[in-house]
This record gives C-alpha cells, sequence and structure tokens, in this order.
C-alpha cells in the first residue's frame, strides 16, 4: 500500500475532499500538493507535502491566472477548462470543475506537463460527486486499477483486482493512438465482464468506467477468485 504523504500539521480536519486530492497527487508523480479552491480562491480542503499555508497561496494566486487566461481566450476559443503553469521552481496546472471552483496542482520543476489525464479526471469526477456537482454530458472518466503484469511483458495485464479478489483477463484488443510510453488493451475477465485498461508510462494502470460494471458482474455470477 503507497503511504500517503501530508503536511506535518493540517489546520482542518481530513475529510473526502482531501482523500480525492490525496488519491490525484500519489498518481502523479512530480505532485507536492493539491488543493481545491471556490470563485475567490478561497480554499475549501487540500493535501500534500508541502506547508499548508503554501498550498493554499499557490491555489488562490493561480486561481487568479486561470480566471485571466479564460477572459483573454474564452471569446476565441472556448471556455478553458485546463491550465498548466511553469515556473522557475514548480509548476502548477488548474482544472475547472463547476460553479467557480477548480482544483490546483502543484508540482516540482518541470513536471507540469507530465500529469496524467487520467489520475486528473478521475479526480474531477470524483470531487464533482461528492460536492453533488452535475456531470457534464460525455465527460470522461478513468479509475485506478490495480493490475499484475504478465511476468513475461511488464506492460501486458494478467490479472486484475475485483471486490477483493484478483480475476485473471484475457487479452482480447489492443489500443493505438495513445501518449508516448503508453499501452492499451480491451480484457475480458474471468467472469466474462469486458474492460479497458491502460498502463501509463510510469506504470500506473486506469480502468474505464466499465470497471465498475465489471464489479457487479463478478458479484452477480458468484464464480470463485483466482
Amino acid at each position: 500500500m503507497t503511504k500517503r504523504r501530508t503536511v506535518k500539521t493540517r489546520d482542518q480536519d481530513w475529510s473526502t475532499f482531501a482523500q480525492i486530492l490525496q488519491n490525484l497527487i500519489e498518481a502523479t508523480p512530480g505532485a507536492l500538493g493539491a488543493v481545491l479552491v471556490d470563485c475567490l480562491g478561497e480554499a475549501v480542503d487540500y493535501a500534500g507535502v508541502i506547508e499548508a499555508f503554501d498550498i493554499k497561496v499557490a491555489g488562490a494566486h493561480i486561481q487568479l491566472e486561470f480566471r485571466k487566461a479564460n477572459e483573454g481566450l474564452a471569446a476565441a476559443f472556448g471556455p478553458v477548462r485546463q491550465l498548466t503553469v511553469r515556473a522557475s521552481s514548480r509548476s502548477y496546472v488548474a482544472r475547472d470543475l463547476a460553479d467557480g471552483y477548480m482544483v490546483v496542482v502543484v508540482m516540482g520543476r518541470c513536471a507540469g506537463f507530465g500529469i496524467s489525464p487520467r489520475a486528473i479526471a478521475q479526480a474531477e469526477w470524483d470531487l464533482r460527486t461528492e460536492a453533488g456537482w452535475a456531470i457534464p454530458a460525455g465527460e470522461e472518466r478513468w479509475v485506478h486499477a490495480r493490475v499484475e503484469a504478465n511476468p513475461a511483458d511488464r506492460r501486458r495485464p494478467k490479472r486484475v483486482y475485483l471486490e477483493d479478489a484478483w480475476h485473471e483477463v484475457q487479452v482480447i484488443g489492443s489500443l493505438v493512438g495513445l501518449g508516448r510510453g503508453e499501452r492499451g488493451y480491451r480484457v475480458r475477465t474471468d467472469s466474462g465482464a469486458e474492460i479497458t485498461l491502460v498502463r501509463e508510462r510510469l506504470g500506473k494502470w486506469f480502468a474505464d468506467t466499465v470497471l465498475e460494471e465489471a464489479k457487479r458482474s463478478t458479484i452477480n455470477t458468484g464464480k470463485p477468485s483466482s
């Protein structure tokens, strides 16, 4: 299990929002902190290894830069959904959510362009769900998946963890058009459910929304785990 990396002293209780932000940090190499801010730049909650004050100030400042970018570009290109800022010592990624809220990720120098689009999409979905915000139609959803790779090819899945048990998978197809260093597969579990699995370049595995259906399918079939 990944050891939780958190600030030494928090100035508010740990919440579901904080856990969602922590999950995003742990899925993002180079991430130092993440904060959910409102339309005024006030921090709702945060997580990370840098001081709480620094995370909150970064969130407020990047929120202002995001608004400026949106005002300048929206008329010509449409609303800005995500902004990456590279500075001399740190990078920042801001993702617009709903009702003026956004999540800001504080990253190490030059790490901003390496943020996982699937990890931040998962965080957005989870934050929207927890806050009761509507999920936009067609919104992409990915969830972190526990996958055991094939010993002969570490980039190819052998088993996936569903409902407290490991299940063998059969690869039935490969995905094309993924990012550099990524591998994607369409697989069928031993329960008969089909899942799309993607291994990102740093070894993190993600599954599409069918993972939830696969879990239900595994439960309903009553098949023993492998």
